[in-house]
């Protein structure tokens, strides 16, 4: 565990340790025609202590360059999918975590209050004990992507 993570220890039926994983601690990687931020290790960065979240094991903020794009490539041994929560200010939504799952939420853009921790586009929150979570959008067309695994 990083020593900057913050950790919100309350009553875990309402109030579950949640991990932040701020923007600004990902990697990142500029190739011109392709600008990245890499949440966990990817390519050529490599953070031991983010090799993944249970199988989840990519999720890359890309910003493609107009006429540009990714040459076709395989995938294998993978599913690629996401849930993406679209919000307006003062709109909530909540998720329950079962036991033997874990949550991974990723603030695509705007800004979010989980159980109270404010968290801004970049930033990402993981969950790895059974409880409830309350997610309030607090800033304009804000987006996240919510991962429940197993």
């Amino acid at each position: 565990m990083r020593s900057d993570e913050i950790h919100y220890n309350g009553d875990m039926t309402t109030n579950p340790k949640l991990n932040v994983r701020r923007a600004g601690e990902r990697g990142h990687a500029d190739h011109g025609w392709l600008d990245s931020w890499h949440t966990f290790s990817f390519a050529d960065y490599y953070d031991p202590a983010h090799m993944g979240f249970r199988s989840l094991r990519v999720i890359n903020d890309d910003r493609i360059a107009a006429g540009g794009g990714f040459p076709t490539h395989p995938h294998r041994d993978m599913e690629i999918f996401s849930y993406l929560l679209k919000l307006r200010p003062g709109d909530k939504a909540s998720h329950e975590l079962a036991a033997g799952r874990g949550l991974w939420l990723h603030i695509a853009k705007g800004s979010i209050s989980v159980n109270g921790i404010e968290l801004v586009g970049g930033d990402a929150i993981s969950l790895e004990e059974p409880g409830a979570i309350e997610i309030t959008a607090t800033a304009d067309a804000s987006e996240a992507i919510l991962f429940d695994l197993r």
